[in-house]
């Protein structure tokens, strides 16, 4: 017998005919991956929550350092509409203003 022809092929288990019909259950796996999707997410969160190194707020400054804040520099608001401004630009747009006086 040439290699090429060899039969390896032997039956492991036969094959059963299954007694009752198989229908998927959308509900049970709909629930599953709600659970999961939602589970998944909140660990994403509480991760990028534990490995973000910023420093938020001048008390943490403080007591990362050790050595007391002097001042803090606000952040501005442009006409009430909510929308963040810089404080370098606010000097710069208008250097007369209450902010720019305090700010130098």
């Amino acid at each position: 017998m040439a290699a090429g022809n060899a039969r390896i092929i032997s039956v492991v288990e036969p094959a059963v005919i299954p007694y009752k019909k198989y229908r998927p259950n959308p509900v049970k796996y709909l629930a599953i991956a709600f659970a999961l999707g939602l589970f998944g997410g909140l660990l994403l969160v509480f991760l990028h929550e534990f490995l973000d190194g910023t420093i938020k707020s001048s008390i943490f400054l403080e007591q990362l350092t050790g050595i007391p804040i002097g001042g803090v520099i606000p952040c501005v608001s442009s006409n009430g509409v909510g929308k963040i401004v810089k404080p370098v630009r606010q000097v710069l747009e208008a250097p007369t203003s209450a902010f720019s006086e305090a700010y130098r």
